[in-house]
């Protein structure tokens, strides 16, 4: 028997109005409108791009994907409420869940999607005339799902606020920084010490050579930068493997591309977040770049050692003063 419809007795139009107003914008500070719930605009509204790219860990879901799949599931609520099929709706379920690291332009995108969805939908349950129990069923079930992403919204926001400050009362991001520092005061050392002509050398064997090898180490440096935090790679050089590069431009190339990976490490830091596309922590990360640029470091050494342009003695032992200090013992 087909369902009859229902011609808004009075309470249906205004009561869906309300639990959906709850699920979005709820606010327990002000218990004189709302009583006790955080619904997930109120909880969003004020975050910058890099709050909402917090999770509970590496590969867990982000604030901001949680906000966009709602602003996708609320349009699709209402082409049903307005009659719409399912296999009409035309929707990337899974794009919400790709998103790790929004730009501002990105968030500030998905926030205003969400709004402008919210109102929308608001302004058609109240003028809906009648309903049947499938709309009814509908509008329900996505209050029911608009305040369970408000919920896991708030609880990755403690969560990471909560593991952010476990981790800054010890000496975790003071660590990361300073052993940073020292490594590319060590490369920027060897920069200071390579003999006349040295950066044109390479081995009897072939391969870049030591410019190239300093050049590579920066550009793969700006390369990890733009997986995570684009904006901070912005207008940073990035050279090819065979270019061939004056002393002065890798030193400002090493030094400006070492003050962004800084700016890498504290940003992720503090958003309780790790590199996009490296798996493991902050740690590592910092840890694999070293290595990767010791090694390099040690084929430069040794490479201007093979041809007859060492460095001095002195330039040799001077590069440790990275980790020990402008007052290393020369013994």
């Amino acid at each position: 028997m087909k369902a009859s419809a229902l011609d808004d007795p009075p309470g249906i139009a205004q009561a869906l109005l309300s639990s959906l107003e709850l699920a979005v914008e709820g606010d327990e500070t002000d218990r004189e409108k709302y009583g006790w719930y955080n619904g997930a605009w109120f909880a969003v509204k004020n975050l910058s791009a890099l709050e909402a790219a917090r999770s509970l860990g590496l590969g867990r879901t982000c604030v901001a994907a949680h906000l966009d799949h709602v602003r996708v599931t609320l349009a699709y609520t209402r082409h049903i409420l307005a009659g719409g099929k399912d296999e009409e709706y035309q929707a990337d379920w899974g794009r919400s869940w790709k998103i790790e690291s929004p730009s501002e332009a990105q968030w500030s995108e998905i926030k205003t999607g969400f709004w402008h969805e919210y109102q929308a939908l608001r302004e058609f349950i109240g003028s809906k005339p009648s309903w049947h129990q499938s709309g009814l069923t509908a509008a329900i079930n996505n209050i029911a799902h608009t305040a369970y992403h408000a919920g896991a919204v708030r609880q990755i926001l403690k969560g990471s606020i909560y593991k952010e400050h476990e981790m800054a009362e010890g000496r975790v991001l003071d660590d990361l920084l300073e052993t940073w520092q020292a490594h590319n005061a060590i490369n920027l050392g060897l920069l200071e010490n390579i003999p006349d002509g040295g950066l044109g050398v390479s081995a009897s064997s072939g391969g870049m050579t030591v410019g190239q090898q300093l050049g590579h180490m920066h550009t793969v440096r700006i390369r990890w930068v733009e997986e995570s935090e684009p904006e901070l790679a912005k207008g940073s050089l990035k050279f090819g493997r065979e270019e061939n590069l004056s002393l002065e431009t890798l030193k400002q190339a090493l030094s400006d591309s070492g003050k962004t990976i800084q700016s890498l490490l504290l940003r992720r830091y503090r958003a309780g977040l790790g590199v996009n596309g490296f798996p493991g922590s902050l740690t590592s990360f910092m840890s694999y770049l070293i290595s990767h640029e010791s090694h390099h470091r040690g084929q430069i050494v040794l490479v201007l050692k093979q041809l007859g342009t060492p460095l001095s003695k002195e330039a040799g032992m001077g590069l440790w003063k990275g980790w020990w200090g402008r007052e290393m013992s020369q013994s």
